[in-house]
């Protein structure tokens, strides 16, 4: 005795047989499951054949959705800044720009990743409601531009991304010369495009003082 659910989904299954071109008692509602990949929605992106002919207890192949969305990496100091719901700009490959903005920002970052144990960062993630806007490019690099709009800070200093280094009481520091000596003097950081940083607090570093770089 079959309940109602498993009633149709033998009826799909037997549609589906049908449509791979299966006929008489081939046509019998069930199947392996390690003959398919099972998808919870089409349509799907196979990224990865993971079976070869002939095996048996193996995934056929390795799929994600079609739908594409945007990821930016982020420093420690704008996860903390940005949050959902801030404007974006996605600059395509055509350099058009879509306006739009953050769908989430992945936390703090750190967690060790892989047999490497290389650390995660924070990154930023942009759904694309209207997926015409990028289906044309398929999975591709793309900028993304997050303005900084915490008017708190003011005008900012922009520096070499060469000129930050670890800092043991805070994220980041600049080694800046003061009455002919170097001093550390720890930093926080904005916006990190092209080799510049957006220095967004610092202890007393202006414009025109002098910087080790490396």
């Amino acid at each position: 005795m079959y309940t109602q659910p498993e009633m149709r989904a033998a009826m799909a299954i037997r549609q589906w047989q049908r449509s791979r071109g299966l006929t008489g008692d081939a046509v019998t509602g069930t199947f392996d499951p390690n003959t398919v990949a099972l998808a919870a929605a089409a349509p799907i992106r196979i990224t990865a054949v993971n079976a070869k002919l002939g095996q048996s207890q193996v995934s056929p192949a390795s799929y994600t959705g079609v739908t594409l969305h945007a990821q930016a990496t982020l420093t420690a100091t704008q996860a903390a800044t940005f949050k959902a719901g801030d404007k974006a700009q996605v600059v395509l490959p055509d350099n058009t720009t879509v306006e739009t903005m953050l769908t989430s920002v992945g936390g703090q970052g750190g967690q060790k990743t892989g047999d490497t144990g290389q650390a995660t960062q924070p990154s930023a993630h942009i759904d694309f409601p209207d997926q015409t806007q990028v289906a044309a490019f398929g999975p591709t690099a793309v900028q993304v531009i997050i303005p900084n709009t915490d008017a708190s800070t003011g005008e900012t200093l922009i520096m070499p991304v060469t000129a930050l280094i670890a800092s043991a009481g805070s994220p980041y520091a600049v080694e800046a010369v003061r009455g002919g000596k170097l001093v550390r003097v720890p930093v926080s950081i904005g916006l990190v495009s092209d080799a510049q940083v957006q220095i967004t607090k610092s202890d007393g570093l202006k414009a025109g003082d002098k910087a080790v770089v490396s």
